[in-house]
């Protein structure tokens, strides 16, 4: 059996909209396994010269349930360090 999940990441660029989207969907792939879909939540203009784009992406992705509970701890755990990395850059 499997069941759908999503994650919010937030991907950044000083090169454009798209780019940011780009970002978060790589760091998305990076750790996150069966993704089967992405929405642009928002995109905006960030920091003091607002020089910086920022788009926050929605991510599905499919758990398979039949995998074994160890391979569900490691995907845990390998999201959740990616998500602080993340906010470690957004400072």
């Amino acid at each position: 059996m499997s069941a759908a999940k999503t994650i919010d990441i937030i991907g950044r660029s000083t090169r454009s909209s798209d780019d940011a989207v780009r970002q978060a969907l790589d760091e998305a792939r990076r750790t996150v396994r069966n993704i089967t879909g992405v929405d642009v939540v928002s995109k905006g203009l960030r920091g003091d010269d607002l020089g910086e784009w920022r788009a926050l992406v929605r991510v599905a992705f499919v758990v398979d349930r039949d995998a074994p509970v160890e391979t569900h701890a490691r995907r845990s755990a390998a999201a959740e360090a990616a998500a602080l990395r993340l906010e470690e850059r957004e400072g």
